[in-house]
Order: C-alpha cells, then sequence, then structure tokens
C-alpha cells in the first residue's frame, strides 16, 4: 500500500519544505491527516527557546497550515526578538506574509502584550 511509504515523522526542515509546496500547489485540504500527524511531532511550547530561524521556519509552517495558535506563539517570539539579525539564511522573507516580514512598531508593542 502507497500509505505505508510515507514516514510518520519529519524534521522542522522538511516539513518547512513541504510547507512551501503545500502552499504553491493549494493542496493543504488532501494532506490534512498527514499533515496533522507530522505536526504532533513537534513540542511547540519550547519555541521561545529556539534558534530564531527555527522560529522563522515555524511562522512559514503555521501560516501554510492554517495552525493559528502556533502562528501566534511563533510571531510573538519573532516580534519580541526582532532586534535580532533580520536575515534567514537559507529562507526566502518573500514566502512570509508581508504583515509579519513588515510588522511596524506599534505592532509590535501590541504584541508584547500577549
Amino acid at each position: 500500500m502507497i500509505w505505508s511509504l510515507v514516514p510518520r515523522t519529519v524534521s522542522l526542515e522538511m516539513l518547512a519544505k513541504i510547507a512551501v509546496i503545500v502552499d504553491y500547489y493549494d493542496i493543504r485540504e488532501p494532506l490534512q491527516l498527514i499533515l496533522s500527524l507530522w505536526m504532533q511531532g513537534f513540542s511547540f511550547s519550547s519555541v521561545p527557546i529556539l534558534l530564531y530561524r527555527e522560529v522563522v521556519l515555524w511562522i512559514l509552517i503555521s501560516w501554510v497550515l492554517k495552525q493559528n495558535a502556533h502562528f501566534r506563539q511563533a510571531t510573538k517570539v519573532a516580534i519580541l526578538r526582532s532586534s535580532m539579525t533580520s536575515n534567514f539564511p537559507g529562507i526566502s522573507p518573500s514566502r512570509l506574509p508581508s504583515s509579519v516580514s513588515t510588522a511596524s512598531p506599534d505592532v509590535k508593542v501590541e504584541a508584547s502584550a500577549l
């Protein structure tokens, strides 16, 4: 059976790559079951201690897969750490929603209150 060839877990990096493909081809709905399985393999509660690159990957993944709670937490961390570098090696900032990548100071203040 073809489903036996699908991995039960994927790395964060691989999930981000899959999210880009899912977004590009607009195939989130048919893959919802396996995407949910892969998302369960991550402990999102550790986001604040993750490397900044991993936070950006989480923003991408949670945006594409419509994981609102994860998106809110990851963007909060990113906004609060916005004093860090704005270069994301290997990640195209154009893949991020413009409302995230160009957040105004007012939004940053609002996010710090979350």
